[in-house]
């Protein structure tokens, strides 16, 4: 009978064993490897609410599971992407950097004393979520354990002191 049986399966694996126990061994090599360069980053996560967007929304609607649904209007988008714009600038990065300390956050990215390095680092480790509503969820990623929550809360306090700085507030804030 001609065609490829399992005895002509069984053949090539054993022919070509030790080719195949070498990729399989170069491939285990390559992931362990790619742990040690490339060390994954550790997250820590907030959520802001913008009470004047809150407080100015659209109507409330319904989705498909009876859930209500905040709707934006153009005016309060724009709102939270000044907001947003706010949050990922380069003004409140360095500020969270001479606060937290630029020899911490570069201390598992090379090292160094550079203060805008270490706001480069935090600008490049933020990220903000797409807004639900008058909600923003912001995210700081960076190798060291220890410093993502501390640059976090350093991120939103620095945050909310060029909110008020921004927008005239003038008050002071509480409990920060």
């Amino acid at each position: 009978p001609s065609g490829f049986g399992m005895d002509d399966v069984i053949y090539t694996l054993f022919r070509h064993k030790w080719l195949i126990l070498a990729f399989v061994c170069l491939g285990i090599v390559g992931a362990a490897s790619v742990r040690f360069v490339r060390p994954p980053l550790h997250v820590s996560t907030a959520k802001l609410m913008v009470h004047y967007v809150a407080d100015s929304r659209a109507a409330t609607t319904a989705n498909s599971q009876g859930q209500s649904v905040e709707s934006v209007s153009g005016g309060a988008r724009n709102i939270i992407n000044s907001e947003i714009e706010i949050l990922g600038s380069l003004d409140v990065a360095k500020q969270v950097a001479a606060k937290v300390g630029p020899e911490k956050i570069l201390a598992k990215k090379g090292g160094g004393s550079d203060p805008l390095a270490a706001a480069g680092v935090i600008c490049s480790g933020t990220q903000v979520a797409p807004p639900q509503a008058s909600i923003i969820t912001v995210s700081f990623k960076h190798p060291d354990a220890e410093l993502v929550q501390p640059i976090l809360h350093a991120l939103i306090h620095c945050y909310m002191r060029k909110h008020l700085e921004v927008h005239g507030g003038g008050g002071e804030l509480e409990g920060i």
